[in-house]
């Protein structure tokens, strides 16, 4: 549902409001959406997106972003 809110609220041009995504998955591969939301990120500047990883393992590739629940 957060992809579809975000898109609604830039759609309706609402891009001057402030929006942070806090977004928690087990591996790089289950994020869903990651490559849109990336470009969504840097179409729209006042998008925040905060990912983490719980269950990431090294195998999987390099993960420079947050790890761990979301608490």
């Amino acid at each position: 549902p957060f992809r579809g809110i975000i898109k609604e609220a830039y759609d309706t041009h609402l891009e001057n409001k402030r929006i942070i995504l806090l977004y928690s998955d087990k591996t790089i591969e289950e994020l869903a959406f990651y490559p849109e939301f990336q470009k969504l990120e840097e179409t729209y500047p006042n998008l925040s997106i905060i990912y983490t990883l719980t269950r990431h393992e090294p195998h999987h590739g390099e993960w420079l972003q947050n790890q761990g629940r979301i608490r």
